[in-house]
């Protein structure tokens, strides 16, 4: 199907199999959904391999990926070589009816390039439909987020399998946020999370029983931008963090996190932070935390500068080195001192 435009009423491509064990692929080019409904597959008799290769454009209504064949068999969504826009309405991909019950497996959905940039309507992405019908796993290559009013509905995948390789928010315009509602105490990972622009912020949702873990390897923030994330009692895991401090205004925290009776937690024997274009001995508030910190967990080169923590721990902060010119004049300083004591004792 080269093109396919649902525009005010609802529509289907039924992908019902005459036997249980047919193969069926259905292949899309380019999809607009402004209104109404699409189904792509019916709950009874989803697809087994839906394929997006062109552009899907949602700016209403809603696209329903059906997952699996006849109630009992698992089936697959991949748009990895084409790419979702999402600024109104709603994407759900979930298993067929009778899937999570049935003798064999789940559906899995393979995102590729995926742009959510919900402003006065909601852009919604849910995988799965609850904690006991879930996708075995989830995918997205290229996450971007933009505006405020975008969320991940429904995380309902199994636990550690579902992964963003990459994750922009872009906060340039205006503030960009980006919520994930999920299984309790699920871990979403997060290979590289890029922040450009203040105001950006990575929630989990605040509906009870329903907080996650963040695991993040690596997390970037471009010069002049700030980033929040809040887990509502959960931890962030954080291998490295780099920040940009061409302009950063010495008393604004570079990153604020909320975890409640969670916390920041180093992937491994600590997290490594890197900073890039930092005024000379100057001090910077790097991270600001509703949880006490602990210096231990964080490293930075002693070349860049030194870390310390406030009275109370929930600020880090990072002091740079002064330039090779300042050290001499606090080097030949010390020499001559210590040459004008010397020559009293004499």
């Amino acid at each position: 199907m080269q093109r396919l435009i649902v525009s005010a009423a609802n529509y289907t491509t039924n992908t019902r199999a005459s036997s249980a064990a047919t193969a069926l692929t259905i292949s899309l080019g380019n999809v607009s959904i402004s209104n109404g409904v699409y189904n792509l597959g019916t709950q009874g008799g989803g697809v087994s391999i839906g394929i997006l290769t062109g552009t899907a454009n949602v700016s209403a209504g809603i696209w329903n990926v059906n997952l699996g064949l006849n109630n009992k068999y698992s089936g697959a969504f991949n748009s990895t070589s084409g790419t979702i826009n999402i600024s109104g309405g709603s994407i759900v991909i979930k298993n067929g009816t009778g899937i999570a019950s049935g003798t064999t497996g789940r559906g899995t959905a393979a995102i590729g390039a995926l742009n959510m940039s919900g402003s006065t309507s909601l852009a919604s992405l849910t995988f799965g439909t609850d904690s006991a019908d879930k996708l075995v796993s989830t995918s997205i290559s290229n996450l971007t987020v933009t505006n405020t009013n975008n969320i991940i509905a429904a995380a309902f995948v199994d636990d550690g399998n579902f992964r963003i390789s990459t994750l922009n928010l872009n906060a340039t315009s205006a503030d960009s946020t980006l919520a994930i509602k999920g299984i309790d105490r699920q871990t979403i990972y997060i290979d590289t999370m890029n922040v450009t622009g203040t105001n950006s912020a990575l929630l989990a949702s605040i509906e009870t029983g329903y907080l996650q873990h963040f695991n993040i390897t690596n997390l970037n923030v471009a010069a002049g931008s700030t980033a929040n994330i809040n887990t509502f009692n959960r931890n962030i895991t954080l291998g490295t963090a780099s920040f940009d401090l061409a302009g950063a205004a010495i008393d604004t925290a570079l990153l604020s996190v909320s975890v409640g009776t969670g916390g920041i937690v180093a992937a491994g024997d600590y997290i490594t932070l890197d900073f890039s274009n930092a005024e000379l001995n100057t001090t910077y508030t790097v991270i600001t935390s509703s949880a006490a910190l602990t210096l231990a967990d964080f490293y930075v080169d002693s070349a860049q500068g030194t870390l310390s923590l406030s009275g109370d721990s929930t600020n880090l902060y990072f002091t740079s080195v002064p330039e090779p010119a300042e050290w001499a004049a606090i080097f030949g300083a010390l020499a001559l001192a210590l040459a004008v004591y010397k020559r009293r004792r004499n």
